[in-house]
């Protein structure tokens, strides 16, 4: 309705150039789903059917944490194309900073929460194996997650076939890899393998968009989620240290989320809490 007698006007000079991003992105989302797949499929060739269930649960669990930056970096896309490269890298570090100021809490009451959660639902069991890898892919998706971010920089800047690159460069060492933790290690051995490849992956990609300095935060973060993670696999949840330290692993992490958030947000923060309290 809105363009009701506009004329319309069709450049076939920009054909070339909307055909070639549109096949860079067809073929990224072809190896972005396949490095997706792969671990179900070698877990089903290599350990069993039953395997793949243990795995799959949590794994889709573990996979809403990319709600949060796919919703954030969908808000960011459109203004991507027409920003400078100084625009485009310093929005980028404020929605990398809001991803992890947003997630890290919730990874870390979710490492506390995983293994009770899964033995009420799925028993005892299968509900330990289970958390086991459960623990390894929250911390995986969280890598992931904070993908996003650069992922959409370079797609606004119009380089789909970098990506593609980059993901092709990453099949062939995940796919060996893979096969090796699984034979090795079992399940947990698949979790490893997808957590190192997201963090190869964020690294990558945070290189190739002037995102470097974001790394230093992440390793932070990374480290104490690392160790929270360390923490409720080693405390058997029905001991009260284990919900002790889990409740400490939060506080610290949402002092530390708090602290790394961008000073307007901060500000607005504060301004609502005053109001919500007055």
């Amino acid at each position: 309705e809105y363009s009701r007698g506009l004329r319309v006007r069709v450049r076939m000079s920009e054909a070339p150039g909307l055909l070639r991003f549109g096949g860079w992105v067809f073929v990224d989302t072809l190896l972005a789903t396949l490095l997706a797949t792969a671990d179900r499929f070698a877990i089903g060739a290599v350990l069993g059917a039953e395997k793949v269930t243990i795995f799959t649960i949590p794994y889709q669990l573990a996979q809403r944490l990319t709600i949060v930056p796919n919703a954030l970096s969908s808000a960011l896309f459109p203004q991507l194309p027409s920003a400078s490269g100084e625009e485009r890298a310093a929005g980028g570090r404020d929605v990398m900073l809001v991803v992890i100021a947003l997630l890290s809490p919730v990874v870390a009451a979710a490492l506390f929460l995983i293994h009770p959660f899964m033995d009420v639902w799925l028993g005892a069991q299968l509900g330990g194996p289970s958390a086991e890898v459960g623990m390894i892919l929250l911390l995986g998706f969280w890598f992931l997650a904070l993908g996003w971010v650069p992922f959409t920089l370079l797609l606004g800047a119009g380089r789909p076939a970098l990506l593609a690159k980059i993901h092709l460069a990453e099949t062939p060492p995940y796919l060996a890899a893979l096969y090796l933790a699984l034979t090795s290690a079992g399940l947990p051995g698949a979790g490893m393998a997808l957590l190192g490849r997201a963090a190869f992956d964020l690294i990558l990609l945070c290189l190739m968009t002037e995102q470097a300095r974001m790394l230093r935060p992440v390793a932070t973060f990374a480290a104490v989620l690392g160790a929270s993670a360390a923490a409720a696999y080693a405390l058997p949840y029905r001991e009260p240290a284990h919900w002790a330290v889990g409740a400490v692993s939060c506080l610290v992490l949402t002092a530390m989320a708090w602290g790394v958030l961008p000073a307007r947000l901060r500000t607005r923060g504060r301004g609502l809490l005053s109001k919500a309290f007055a």
